[in-house]
């Protein structure tokens, strides 16, 4: 993000600084309280882009940019709803593969 854009003047070409760029984070196999965030905010509710956007939030971030699901992990690991704070065991159970943050 750091860098220049060209602006022209009379023929002439100066450099002129970029506005500051927004700070972005990718959180791979995101987690709070060392278990996996489930898919949804509540248990089948708020799926992908609201569970998303509260996991940023709770990271510090104003909102999530992008995201992907990691199907069928509650096999392996507790998933945690972060709307209604459940502890997650079931086979069919959703995460997220990695959120991506942003800080406006």
């Amino acid at each position: 993000c750091d860098g220049f854009k060209f602006i022209t003047c009379k023929n002439l070409i100066t450099p002129s600084p970029l506005p500051p760029c927004s700070e972005r984070k990718i959180f791979k196999y995101p987690k709070i309280r060392h278990l996996r965030v489930d898919w949804c905010y509540d248990y089948a509710q708020g799926c992908g882009k609201k569970a998303a956007n509260q996991f940023c939030k709770l990271k510090g971030y104003t909102k999530a940019l992008n995201w992907k699901i990691d199907p069928n992990i509650g096999l392996q690991s507790t998933t945690f709803t972060l709307g209604d704070h459940r502890y997650c065991e079931n086979a069919g159970r959703d995460g997220f593969r990695f959120i991506k943050c942003i800080k406006n």
